[in-house]
């Protein structure tokens, strides 16, 4: 994580709140707040400290405009972290703070631009153009009753403040729910803070939770000891809401440093699995997940930039197939090429004089059948058919001549992958 000035003055700022030193804390907002455009980040930072010298009534008044502005702004996780202070602080409009956030991230809502993403909030809070912060936190020189109110006011100003709703990112999951069941998961996530170097899954152990990443990043590593990063928006734990028993953790997740989570806890989850919305929603956002990973890690089509996997998706038309399915005949033509998504299917090959064929492979997620008949245009050297149920992707030969021409480089794998099964048998 890149340790910016903003970033700094965050660390501090939770040191002094958490060390008991709200002076010093609120010294540092006053004179760092006008060094700042887009500062309410900070004013949240601002509400928390009132919180916590018991000045309640400030507190909530800057948590009210707060949680409509992070909606409007286009920051659900944020607006969905002050709602639940309110809730927990028993706040009368607390509810109507909830209602907003879902009719703004719910399902077919008009606000929703689905090219949009969720950012780091601290993107949106930026230096004063030759601004620099003041780190010490020696100034000013006020008594704590005048420092609560200084800060107080400049919390509460509405200059900057949205309004309106314009274009706001979709929320992972919660964004595929229509307006009532995402305001039912709304009374159900928690607000946690974690401490550096938390442990959030690790590989073969259950994942009983739902995580969204609010602040902060996750270092993950993969079975083979590579890692990576994530930032606010991602979401950890997708699975286990589908599985009555959690479902089992493939990579390791820790944080790193202090991270803020909004979290489903094993309890709600039992509770929400009987919304039969709610499960359907999880079920179509884990396809799309598992289809968004097989196009990133199929390596035939890794001659494909990154950032245009998804337009894959144009070429390709997803099947959920039943058991014994068959997808290929020996013999004939493939009608296309199939990328196993979910599931299984065994390739079986007769030979002259034999009556039932042989399964020579099972293949999975993230392989590639059909491509031989495809690429040299002759008939199917073996049966495809599926063992159990399965979701593939499929491209017809229309789509799959329109795809190569697009992505030439996709069809000198393809070519490869097909000599080398030939050669193979």
């Amino acid at each position: 994580m890149a340790t910016t000035p903003l970033r700094q003055l965050l660390t501090v700022l939770h040191s002094c709140i958490k060390g008991g030193n709200p002076g010093r804390a609120l010294r540092l907002l006053i004179t760092n707040m006008p060094r700042t455009e887009g500062d309410f980040l900070l004013r949240r930072y601002a509400a928390e400290i009132l919180l916590g010298l018991d000045r309640r009534d400030e507190a909530v008044a800057i948590f009210e405009l707060l949680v409509r502005h992070f909606t409007n702004a286009g920051q659900p996780l944020l607006a969905l972290a002050v709602a639940r202070v309110l809730v927990n602080l028993d706040r009368e409009n607390a509810g109507s703070q909830l209602d907003h956030i879902a009719s703004i991230y719910a399902q077919g809502s008009p606000f929703i631009d689905p090219e949009a993403t969720l950012r780091d909030p601290l993107d949106q809070t930026r230096l004063v153009n030759g601004a620099t912060l003041d780190l010490s936190g020696t100034e000013p020189d006020l008594s704590l009753d005048d420092l609560i109110a200084k800060v107080h006011e400049m919390s509460t100003q509405k200059e900057g403040l949205a309004s309106n709703a314009d274009a706001v990112p979709p929320v992972p999951l919660l964004s595929l729910l229509d307006s009532a069941t995402l305001r039912t998961v709304l009374d159900q996530i928690e607000l946690r803070t974690m401490a550096p170097d938390t442990v959030i899954c690790a590989p073969g152990e259950p994942i009983e939770e739902t995580l969204w990443l609010l602040m902060g990043e996750l270092k993950v590593t993969l079975s083979d000891d590579r890692s990576g990063k994530l930032g606010p928006g991602a979401l950890i734990g997708h699975r286990s809401l589908l599985a009555a028993t959690p479902a089992l953790a493939t990579v390791a997740a820790r944080t790193q440093g202090t991270a803020e989570v909004l979290a489903l806890s094993n309890k709600a989850l039992q509770a929400l699995r009987r919304d039969t919305q709610f499960m359907k929603a999880s079920a179509r956002f884990n396809t799309a997940c598992r289809t968004e990973h097989v196009l990133t890690t199929c390596p035939m089509f890794s001659p494909v930039p990154q950032e245009e996997r998804r337009e894959l998706l144009d070429y390709m038309e997803p099947l959920r197939l039943a058991d014994d399915t068959v997808l290929i005949e020996q013999g004939e033509f493939s009608p296309g090429l199939f990328l196993i998504v979910d599931g299984h299917v065994d390739i079986n090959k007769q030979s002259a004089g034999e009556e039932i064929g042989m399964t020579i492979k099972t293949m999975g997620s993230g392989d590639v059948v059909g491509e031989i008949s495809v690429v040299t245009d002759s008939a199917a050297v073996a049966t495809v058919v599926t063992d159990g149920t399965a979701r593939v992707l499929f491209v017809n030969r229309t789509h799959f001549y329109q795809l190569t021409t697009r992505y030439p480089a996709v069809l000198d794998r393809l070519r490869e992958s097909a000599a080398s099964r030939l050669l193979g048998e």
